[in-house]
């Protein structure tokens, strides 16, 4: 029991050291990261507004606030707590290797076998979730510039009775933007369910041929040998 006791209490200790590493860790982050978007923010919209009329003349502003809002954002997901994740998996990844090699390196030789399928499963979902958001973002971006242009001009649109024609253009593209998001969540689901198939193949594979290595150890000489020490000892 006091063993039992002790271990209890570290293990208490330790997930609640883990718990505020966390917390601080992840705080940190994204507090900086809302503070460098705030500052490009700002600085993005003082360049634009430097820029000479004919920069006007050949670049689209109708999808400028819906295109910095979605950029911003993403940029602020990416150097937020997501580098720290980075961080963190990557060292996960490399100190248990080092550990699954220093205890039972056969068992992690087979089991590495499998990490060519899992990344290219990950790959393939993130190329595919990629390229459907872009699309998803860009369908996005031209309804809110029909919805602006069509606000800005709203008494001409008015007059001449084309609130059903601005209507139906804002609605096309909403419609192209639903299909490239359903399609998005379909096949990120198909690959991610591949992706954690493949994972608990990995699982199973580990388990037989951890069992496999555990029986073929009780039948190798030197451990018939200890059997036998144990059986002739007078004690």
């Amino acid at each position: 029991m006091p063993v039992l006791t002790r271990f209890l209490w570290q293990m208490c200790l330790l997930g609640t050291g883990i718990w505020l590493g966390a917390f601080i860790f992840i705080s940190s982050l994204n507090t900086a990261a809302a503070r460098q978007v705030f500052r490009i923010r700002g600085e993005f919209l003082r360049a634009v507004l430097r820029q000479d009329i004919s920069w006007y003349d050949t670049n689209t502003t109708n999808d400028f606030a819906s295109r910095m809002t979605d950029d911003l954002n993403k940029l602020q997901e990416g150097i937020g707590e997501k580098i720290g994740m980075l961080c963190y998996f990557l060292g996960t990844f490399f100190i248990s290797m080092i550990v699954a090699f220093l205890y039972g390196w056969e068992l992690t030789l087979v089991l590495l076998c499998m990490i060519p399928l899992m990344s290219v499963a990950t790959a393939i979902t993130t190329k595919v979730t990629t390229t459907l958001a872009e699309q998803e973002l860009s369908a996005y971006a031209k309804a809110g510039a029909i919805a602006e242009e069509a606000l800005a001009g709203i008494r001409t649109i008015v007059a001449f009775g084309g609130q059903g024609k601005e209507a139906d253009r804002y609605v096309n593209n909403l419609y192209q933007a639903r299909k490239s998001g359903i399609l998005r969540g379909m096949l990120t689901g198909i690959t991610g369910g591949t992706t954690f198939g493949i994972m608990f193949s990995v699982y199973g594979l580990g388990f037989w041929y951890g069992v496999k290595l555990i029986m073929d150890d009780r039948e190798s000489e030197e451990c018939e040998l200890c059997f036998v020490g144990d059986e002739t000892d007078p004690s």
